[in-house]
């Protein structure tokens, strides 16, 4: 049982290795074991001296209420204990973190194990970054539903944008171009047709307007009417939103 119980410890964390950092607690002593990181996280909870304290250290550095709800019940010695005694071994949420930069989202994985020796019930923690793979997610949710031409996503930060899907491609593809700057992006309107009043819908659609209403509204919708050039007319809009509670993307 020891070598298991140490193997299985070893392949946690061999599983793991883009891992942003991991961490062991003894919880049924109320210990904080040690950890281990390949990049910066939240430095002070590898100075957690017990359990309690690296519950603390973890909520205390979260950046959304919405995190803090859900940690706030996870992260409890005795609901850890009741899972596993319950023959529930793993959990997993996702929240955000800061990069210095820009708010990701990350992955919480839980596994709980016991001693074979002391009996005692530990914790294995491991935080990973998912930003991409929650990015894409969204975007696929969203070209799943929407009746769209297009699906763009505007980084807000660095003010480009990416094509994920439009009607050229192959069916329900889903893929991000290379970004381009987003004020030179919008030119793709002339290339089919161009709006009654173009000078009007760039105005209308400049990352500053979309931003500034997207602070007043959920979804920004903007009408437009493209002329081809035989001169037939169609009515369409471009709909912007924010991709995720993090707001450094919008979604088109």
């Amino acid at each position: 049982k020891e070598r298991l119980y140490n193997q299985t410890i070893s392949d946690y964390f061999r599983s793991s290795p883009d891992a942003l950092c991991t961490y062991r607690l003894n919880l049924t002593r109320n210990k904080f074991i040690g950890g281990q990181s390949q990049a910066v996280f939240n430095d002070s909870l590898m100075e957690a001296t017990s359990v309690a304290d690296f519950y603390d250290r973890f909520i205390d550095g979260l950046i959304l209420d919405a995190d803090v709800s859900s940690f706030q019940t996870i992260l409890s010695t005795d609901h850890m204990i009741t899972m596993f005694k319950d023959g529930k071994s793993s959990h997993s949420l996702e929240f955000h973190y800061s990069d210095g930069q820009d708010l990701r989202w990350a992955s919480f994985y839980l596994n709980l194990l016991q001693n074979p020796t002391t009996r005692d019930i530990e914790a294995l923690i491991f935080i990973k970054d998912i930003n991409e793979s929650v990015k894409m997610r969204k975007v696929m949710n969203y070209v799943s539903k929407a009746e769209c031409v297009f699906v763009a996503v505007i980084d807000v930060n660095k003010g480009t944008r990416s094509f994920y899907s439009d009607k050229y491609g192959a069916a329900d593809t889903v893929y991000p171009t290379e970004p381009m700057e987003y004020h030179q992006s919008i030119v793709a309107f002339q290339q089919d047709g161009h709006d009654k009043d173009l000078d009007l819908l760039f105005e209308d659609i400049a990352l500053p307007r979309v931003i500034e209403q997207l602070s007043k509204v959920d979804v920004y919708t903007v009408p437009f009417v493209k002329v081809s050039f035989s001169g037939e007319e169609f009515h369409e809009q471009l709909n912007f939103s924010y991709l995720d509670d993090t707001k450094n993307e919008i979604i088109e």
